[in-house]
């Protein structure tokens, strides 16, 4: 009968086990497994980097404060604080050992606002000084926002940027790097910056080997989407005033750019040695006309459709004195070429 009794008592606390981890998975009511902070969330949680707000609620979209940062720079550490003064603060131990920990000076201490939202640039500055990070010397400004900041703040960041440890908060339309000066995060960010944070103090090798490939590939991803319209918007400045100028990335642009916005599924592509035939033809033939003499004439072999009958003549979009779009027919009998037609399509293919 004891034995039973004892078998019972068994099978009761392995149950009750594997309800506490199962439950454990669920982590909070207010997150879900599509959030994209869903997994590191939980995984802060399990590794005790984070916890909720009460009530079974983490508040992902709640500003990140001072407390909640620090404590997690001090969770991340390791440190023991149940020796820590205790305030009325429920962060008190945790600011108390991070003061001792070389994170907060004892001026910091007595002056902060605990529950304040921390600034980006303050979460730098003690995430470096939790790991022992130390401010590099340089006169280049990584991040477009910081021109105008002291030297120390732009190196500490910069060797932020440089240790994988900020990515900043996006681009400007020109393709600049914006760190996000005096803006807040929210905790859905701060479960992700913990993991990182842990990551790199665990084995920053192999943190940064992992991160800098996440910013090739960040970078490269960047670049298809919107480099090519990034060029566009810098020529628009310029004009295009040389062949050079005409790289693959802005092809599909100019294309359609070239000829009114109009799409074409004809275009073709010219060998170097045929193209150079038809470039110097164009140019010969357009120094003639009034005043072009001494404008930018740009041909590219990548601008051009000829048509499907016998005769095969090439019909260029040139680009002349940098705005304008001509519309050149070419002929070619044997080795030589001959325009046969060139008039003005568009006089300014960036408006």
């Amino acid at each position: 009968m004891k034995k039973r009794i004892l078998l019972f008592i068994l099978i009761l606390a392995l149950m009750s086990t594997h309800v506490i981890s199962f439950a454990s998975d669920s982590v909070f009511t207010d997150i879900k497994p599509t959030d994209w902070f869903y997994n590191d969330v939980v995984q802060a949680q399990k590794e005790g980097l984070v916890q909720g707000i009460g009530a079974g609620k983490y508040a992902p979209n709640k500003t990140i404060s001072y407390a909640e940062y620090i404590t997690v720079l001090v969770r991340v550490l390791g440190l023991d604080v149940t020796d820590e003064l205790k305030g009325n603060h429920w962060a008190s131990q945790y600011m108390h050992a991070a003061v001792k920990a070389g994170i907060l000076t004892q001026e910091e201490l007595i002056d902060l606002n605990y529950d304040k939202g921390i600034t980006r640039q303050d979460m730098i500055k003690y995430t470096c000084k939790a790991l022992g990070v130390k401010p590099i010397t340089t006169t280049e400004t990584i991040f477009n926002d910081l021109k105008d900041k002291n030297d120390e703040e732009v190196g500490l960041i910069n060797t932020a940027f440089e240790e994988y440890l900020t990515e900043g908060v996006g681009r400007t339309p020109e393709g600049l790097r914006i760190f996000g000066y005096d803006r807040q995060s929210n905790r859905a960010e701060l479960a992700t910056m913990a993991l990182r944070i842990k990551a790199y103090k665990e084995d920053p090798v192999e943190y940064k080997k992992e991160r800098a490939a996440a910013r090739e590939a960040a970078d490269r991803e960047w670049e298809q989407k919107y480099g090519a319209q990034i060029k566009w918007e810098q020529l628009k400045k310029t004009g295009i005033t040389s062949e050079d100028q005409i790289t693959p990335e802005i092809v599909d642009i100019l294309r359609e750019k070239a000829v009114g916005g109009y799409k074409r599924d004809d275009w073709k592509i010219l060998d170097d040695k045929d193209f150079e035939g038809y470039k110097k033809a164009i140019i010969d033939d357009l120094k003639n006309v009034e005043k072009l003499g001494s404008v930018p004439v740009v041909i590219s072999k990548y601008l051009f459709y000829e048509t499907k009958d016998e005769f095969k003549i090439k019909t260029f979009f040139v680009i002349v004195n940098g705005r304008e779009s001509w519309i050149v027919s070419v002929g070619k009998s044997g080795n030589k070429y001959k325009v046969r037609d060139a008039g003005v399509l568009i006089k300014d293919i960036f408006s």
